[in-house]
């Protein structure tokens, strides 16, 4: 997922009520990440047709992020 792609291949997805999967004691400090809960991102669009969309977007989320989620809602906004 780290390389980049053509614009042509990239899917703007809006996100929104993002239920992060951590605990108080994963914020100790002003440095730690803000998770955010509703934003729209450029995300790779998937390789394989036969990939289900959600299934993707998760894998994504967690790997962009370095956290797990209980689950978030979707909306491709540019999909043709």
């Amino acid at each position: 997922m780290n390389s980049t792609k053509s614009n042509e291949n990239l899917l703007r997805v809006e996100f929104s009520n993002v239920q992060w999967d951590v605990d108080e004691e994963d914020f100790f400090s002003d440095e730690d990440p803000i998770l955010p809960q509703n934003f729209t991102v450029d995300v790779p669009a998937p390789e394989d047709d036969d990939t289900e969309l959600s299934d993707y977007l998760s894998d994504w989320l967690s790997d962009e992020y370095g956290y797990c989620h209980n689950g978030f809602n979707y909306q491709v906004i540019n999909g043709d």
